[in-house]
């Protein structure tokens, strides 16, 4: 069940008024149900449990979609790995507490120092997409004196995702090796002496609903297994990577039952450890970003736009992947003073993509009115930038007994600080 809805006419979060929580902290700002992060994860845990057949396998969370210490200390306490795609990821993760041998390294670039990091810290698994990077970790490995532990993506050319900027696997993407040219890169990698090759990964999208491009990409990596076992090259772990979808507005969400059943199906008879990498599943539909109307302009030709205190700097999806995100009033107001209108809700940054909703038939918003953004908690806060010189939202986890402040209000003072004017100017 949601942990955000009306409760006497205010829209709460886990029992608590959003609307006072925007009173007393300011806006904009987000908040966590740390309940609804904990259900989530319970819910796939078990549809995993039940749907494997006992197969060993590891929970990946994808940190990029939301960082924060307090997420992955939550998440480390209940077994959960991670799934990395930077050094600053990586050591959030350590001073989380979260095992380094729960730990994948996934991404196109990465650095020396970032390879040299991964191999100090021994986590599970390095996921190399090229063979020039196989080539650099194997020499770094060798300059420390160790074999890293490695894991090649492979490339099914399969469409995964909402939207073309999160499709990851199809022939063309920067991502991956190529499924036909899989069998020699492996062979390429065996021969590498800084490598101790263990793993594969596959992952082919963002958000994705529907069930039938991971059954698809699924089987051709089953059928890749057996090409490997063929050629003599065994491994201990699979990575199917993580993507599944939630509810935004419409959407069905990705059944989970039938995800695990898919999996089983295909990959079942691979004899060692699965690993997942669900970041937007955990997250999304546990936050929220809280806003105050600034204005209501209309414009000669009737156009009505609800302006906010907060905008793409604070959330990118809708800028970025023209995707919209409900909006929804803290509290309930009587039809006198809101009435029923069609009207797009933006934001204040000087983009003409900053836009949260658009033709939103409902109760007019008013200025001095609280707003809560919905399924925020997923690439909001970690894809926030100070665009305009904006500081960057607070941040507040709760549950039924607590609000507890997570990350303060940044200041513009905060965001110059390490700024300097070179004294010849």
């Amino acid at each position: 069940m949601s942990h955000f809805f009306y409760q006497d006419g205010f829209l709460t979060a886990d029992g608590h008024k959003l609307e006072d929580i925007a009173r007393e902290h300011g806006t904009p700002t987000y908040v966590y149900s740390a309940p609804r992060i904990l259900e989530n994860l319970q819910r796939m845990q078990k549809a995993f449990d039940q749907g494997l057949n006992g197969k060993k396998h590891l929970i990946c969370y994808a940190v990029k979609s939301n960082s924060h210490l307090a997420i992955l200390k939550m998440l480390a306490k209940r077994g959960c790995g991670a799934d990395v795609v930077s050094a600053g990821e990586l050591n959030r993760c350590i001073k989380a507490g979260i095992d380094p041998q729960k730990i994948v390294f996934s991404g196109v670039g990465k650095t020396e120092k970032e390879i040299r990091f991964c191999l100090e810290n021994n986590i599970l698994q390095i996921n190399a997409e090229s063979l020039p990077e196989l080539e650099r970790i194997s020499e770094i490995a060798i300059d420390m004196g160790l074999k890293a532990p490695v894991g090649l993506r492979i490339n099914p050319d399969v469409a995964g995702g909402e939207h073309d900027k999160t499709s990851t696997g199809r022939k063309d993407d920067k991502f991956g090796i190529s499924y036909n040219h899989g069998i020699e890169s492996y062979q390429f990698a065996k021969n590498l002496k800084g490598l101790n090759v263990i793993g594969l990964s596959v992952h082919i999208g963002s958000q994705i609903v529907d069930i039938g491009p991971f059954a698809k990409a699924y089987a051709k990596i089953a059928d890749f297994i057996d090409n490997l076992n063929d050629a003599g090259i065994t491994l201990q772990n699979i990575d199917l990577g993580g993507g599944m979808g939630i509810t935004y507005t419409t959407e069905t969400p990705l059944n989970l039952d039938e995800y695990a059943d898919i999996v089983n199906k295909t990959i079942g008879r691979f004899d060692g450890q699965l690993i997942f990498e669900p970041g937007r599943y955990f997250t999304a539909d546990a936050g929220v970003l809280l806003a105050r109307v600034e204005y209501l302009k209309v414009t000669p030709s009737g156009r009505k736009f609800v302006i906010l205190d907060t905008g793409m700097g604070e959330l990118m999806r809708p800028a970025l992947y023209g995707v919209q995100h409900p909006v929804r009033p803290c509290r309930e107001q009587p039809a006198e003073t809101h009435p029923v209108e069609i009207f797009d809700v933006v934001g204040p940054i000087c983009e003409s993509s900053d836009i949260f909703d658009r033709n939103i038939s409902g109760q007019i918003m008013q200025p001095g009115d609280f707003v809560a953004i919905m399924v925020s908690g997923a690439y909001g806060m970690s894809m926030a930038s100070q665009y305009n010189t904006r500081p960057l939202p607070l941040e507040i986890m709760v549950d039924q007994d607590n609000i507890t402040v997570i990350s303060p209000r940044r200041s513009v003072d905060d965001i110059i600080a390490n700024e300097s004017i070179p004294g010849w100017i």
